[in-house]
């Protein structure tokens, strides 16, 4: 990968004098712009960037967070089929808005955003917060309500496939109202199903004595053991020389 592009970089106004964001930060954002002119979107990981920067990838991470709290950027994710890993992340510019002197009576002091000009070529992501409630705009809204929660990528992706696929409706009748209370109950779900299934991983999925020993008189964790072999194919057979032992079927 070529770690310097070509194209040029726009530190807007807005980014240069905003107090929140420390100067690479402001760098980082420049970098952004560039890179964005060549996809509509920035594809770079903090791996390349850190190389670019000769920082680590948790400074970049910082950064990165600065720059999307304030809403000068929107990041998204794309996890592969069957896996929780992040296959791609994309970086898009919110569009920055000037403020005028209508804006300010209207709205008071809160700032607004206008649409870079068309000459930059950065192609900006458009609605990007969403407004609608009963139902989400794309899977990168739900990926993004996901992350915050801090539950995998894996369940928003089951999520939105499950309802894209029904129409969004709940029990497959009634419209959603409200996919954000969908997604809190899914999540939930999740998160006990999880737990439940936590409590076989104290456990190797095959037979050994020395974990037997281990649990010593503990009757109902031998007994978990146990049931979890057999759940797994395992069968306790007594051998008159051996004594009790398993064997898988």
């Amino acid at each position: 990968m070529d770690s310097k592009k070509s194209y040029y970089a726009i530190i807007p106004a807005e980014v240069r004098y905003c107090k929140d964001l420390s100067s690479s930060s402001k760098l980082l954002y420049a970098e952004i712009t560039a890179l964005c002119n060549k996809e509509g979107y920035c594809w770079a990981s903090n791996n390349y960037f850190a190389e670019l920067y000769q920082v680590s990838r948790g400074t970049i991470s910082k950064w990165i967070k600065q720059l999307e709290i304030n809403r000068f950027i929107k990041v998204s994710y794309l996890c592969n089929d069957n896996s929780k890993s992040i296959s791609m992340r994309k970086i898009y510019l919110y569009a920055i808005k000037k403020e005028t002197a209508a804006s300010k009576t209207k709205q008071g002091a809160s700032k607004t955003k206008e649409p870079a000009s068309k000459t930059t070529k950065i192609i900006l992501k458009d609605n990007i917060k969403n407004n609608n409630k009963d139902k989400p705009t794309d899977l990168n809204v739900v990926v993004d309500y996901f992350v915050e929660n801090k539950v995998d990528i894996l369940e928003a992706n089951k999520f939105f496939n499950y309802f894209e696929s029904n129409g969004w409706k709940v029990g497959g009748r009634t419209p959603m109202k409200n996919w954000k209370a969908a997604a809190n109950n899914w999540m939930m779900r999740s998160k006990e199903f999880n737990n439940s299934n936590n409590k076989n991983n104290e456990f190797p999925d095959y037979y050994d004595r020395k974990v037997e020993y281990a649990i010593g008189n503990d009757s109902s964790k031998l007994n978990r053991y146990h049931k979890h072999l057999r759940n797994l194919g395992w069968t306790c057979v007594h051998s008159p020389t051996a004594g009790t032992i398993w064997k898988k079927t």
